[in-house]
């Protein structure tokens, strides 16, 4: 049974990177097209806020994913072991803190653009 565990836990890994880095190839027109300034830039606060998250974003959300991933293996491995349920519930609070704290971010950032940004005609 332990040998068993032992390969799971290191065929999980390359698994779950292969999930992240496949979709990258939906790119392949256009590489990373997020990194690309748009036309008529002006340099100010604004623009290098939104700049960076737009940058940072799909980072965040793949280590969001990751994290809820690796905790519902911690869930699932804990076989009824509440020191390791209760790691596991922790983990998933915490990423599911995150997703909060990142989702507001991103919320008043985008407000605080329309706000000082206005729309282009």
């Amino acid at each position: 049974m332990s040998s068993d565990f032992k390969f799971l836990k290191k065929a999980s890994l390359p698994t779950i990177l292969a999930s992240l880095i496949l979709p990258l190839t939906t790119f392949a027109a256009d590489p990373f097209p997020m990194l690309k300034p748009p036309k008529n830039l002006t340099l100010n606060v604004i623009n290098i806020i939104v700049a960076f998250f737009n940058i940072f974003w799909p980072i965040v959300v793949t280590i969001i994913i990751v994290m809820l991933m690796w905790s519902g293996i911690m869930f699932l491995t804990a076989a009824g072991d509440p020191a390791k349920i209760s790691t596991a519930k922790k983990a998933i609070l915490w990423a599911i803190i995150g997703v909060v704290i990142i989702v507001l971010s991103y919320s008043i950032i985008s407000i605080i653009n329309n706000f000082f940004v206005p729309p282009a005609p």
